[in-house]
């Protein structure tokens, strides 16, 4: 049975609020780079960064998604602490460390933070003085 959009309203696009707060959930797009490929590079290569897929699990803007590439940078985060729970052999897990959150300007205990250099291409730099060879193309691309 064929769907006739006709009368359908538009789709909006109109931006979830500044300042709400709901419940995400995290997807990582994996971009074929880096450490299991979980990684994706900038179009111009001078990058990499983790493509974060955010959606809203409740209120009134439930099912919305938006998205965030998360740059090396450096942040104040507030630490939590996870208890372990039960293992299904008996005894329990360790606790751990969690990121609670992280700590804006509007925040008590937020300071400036120095960020790392920018990206270099994750390769050393050549101390070879020899040329390389030029790429040939294979036969049947030619």
């Amino acid at each position: 049975m064929p769907f006739d959009y006709t009368d359908a309203p538009p789709p909006s696009f109109d931006l979830i609020p500044d300042g709400t707060v709901a419940t995400v959930s995290i997807h990582v797009r994996p971009g074929g780079v880096g450490e299991d490929d979980m990684l994706k590079r900038s179009a111009n290569g001078e990058c990499e960064m983790l493509d974060l897929e955010l959606t809203v699990l409740d209120g009134p803007y439930k099912g919305r998604k938006f998205w965030h590439n998360l740059l090396g940078m450096n942040f104040v985060a507030k630490i939590g602490e996870e208890k372990g729970g039960p293992k299904k052999d008996g005894g329990n897990y360790a606790d751990k460390n969690v990121l609670a959150g992280a700590v804006t300007k509007d925040k008590s205990g937020w300071h400036a933070v120095e960020q790392q250099p920018p990206f270099n291409g994750g390769g050393a730099t050549s101390t070879s003085s020899a040329p390389t060879a030029p790429v040939e193309w294979p036969e049947w691309a030619r």
